[in-house]
């Protein structure tokens, strides 16, 4: 008994040593900028006809279980980021994807067709900006890069009302 006591000491340590994500956990909200009540349509969409807008999905995070040492030796962490349509489910053909830290600086991606897109950053918690001409602009409020972990998150973003002109 006296053997198992340290081992057992030793587990439970190194088990409570894992990363805490309590916004990933939770789910940050997805939010589209602009207009989504479908009873306040814009006048333009109420001459022309339109498409009342459709609120996004919640993320869903894969989160890699394998320590990556070469992210980890240079300090950074990988993000996978696929975005479709919440209406559709189409992949989005083009977007440009911030990370905007706390500190000044910003990391830039972008989707070239596929709706996939990655993104590598410092580990740390950011606000993911995604800008398309599909959605206009959604933000993610926060996500934490981890340090040596490649992450894969997918987005269904929604859309404000879109004039059909």
């Amino acid at each position: 008994m006296h053997r198992l006591a340290p081992l057992l000491v030793l587990l439970i340590a190194c088990r409570s040593l894992g990363p805490v994500h309590p916004a990933q956990a939770n789910g940050s909200p997805l939010r589209v900028l602009g207009e989504t009540n479908p009873d306040s349509e814009p006048p333009s969409c109420r001459a022309h006809g339109g498409t009342p807008p459709v609120p996004s999905a919640p993320p869903q995070w894969a989160r890699s279980a394998r320590r990556d040492h070469t992210l980890d030796s240079l300090g950074i962490g990988r993000l996978f980021v696929y975005i479709s349509a919440a209406r559709t489910g189409e992949p989005l053909q083009t977007a440009a994807l911030y990370l905007e830290p706390s500190l000044p600086g910003i990391v830039q991606g972008y989707v070239a067709g596929g709706g996939w897109a990655h993104l590598q950053a410092p580990g740390g918690r950011y606000a993911l900006r995604i800008r398309s001409i599909q959605t206009r602009e959604a933000i993610l409020d926060s996500l934490d890069v981890r340090r040596g972990f490649a992450d894969t998150l997918r987005l269904a973003v929604g859309q404000p009302w879109f004039c059909g002109l």
